[in-house]
Parts: C-alpha cells; structure tokens; sequence
C-alpha cells in the first residue's frame, strides 16, 4: 500500500512542520502514487518478459535438438541414397554383361546348330 510509505510519511511531516502546503503535498503523492504503479507496471512487464524468455529458450532449445536430427536423417537419407544408387549401377553394369555373354552365347549357338546341319 503506497499510502503507507516511508515517502507518504516523509511529506505529511513537511506539512507539519509548514514546509509544504496541502495542496503541494497532496500533488507529490499524487505524483508518487502514478511512479509507484508505473514500477509495479514495469517490474510485472519484465518478470513477465523473463518468464516468457525462458520459455522461447526452452522451445529454441526444442526447435534445435529438432532440427539436428532432421539434418542427421537427411544426411543418413542422402548417404543410403548413394549407395542405392550405386548398387543400381552395379546391377545395371552386370546385367549389361550378362546381356552381352547371352548375345555371344546365342551366336555360338546359332553358328553350332549351323554346322550341325
């Protein structure tokens, strides 16, 4: 309770003692009573702020550990990828040549069944 401050104290001895008038007095609490709501504004605001800070911290924190993974994934992805591609190859390479060894044993075949005849 701001009426019970020190400061609220402190000005109605100036009045008694007839360093301030009334209406001086009851202006400065006045003023006092609107600084004293905007600190407990103000000091409300940035507990809030640090509150939501730690939050966002904690979801970046989230976000990242995400992230890392995914890039990891993506990575194991691009690299399985690569070997399928090169096994494909491999196959296609083999099957290539069995194409061709079935062409000349095909031929041979014909030549032989020719002089056979």
């Amino acid at each position: 309770e701001v009426s019970a401050s020190p400061a609220y104290a402190s000005l109605d001895q100036l009045v008694e003692g007839g360093r301030l008038t009334q209406a001086q007095v009851q202006l400065y609490k006045s003023k006092f009573a609107k600084l004293h709501q905007v600190v407990l504004k103000t000091y409300e605001n940035e507990k809030n702020l640090l509150k939501k800070a730690k939050q966002l911290n904690g979801d970046l924190g989230n976000e990242r550990a995400k992230l890392d993974e995914a890039t990891k994934q993506a990575e194991e992805d691009s690299e399985r990828v690569s070997q399928l591609r090169a096994e494909v190859a491999k196959g296609e390479g083999e099957l290539t040549m069995r194409e061709e060894r079935e062409m000349l044993l095909q031929h041979e075949l014909n030549d032989l069944q020719q002089v056979r005849q």
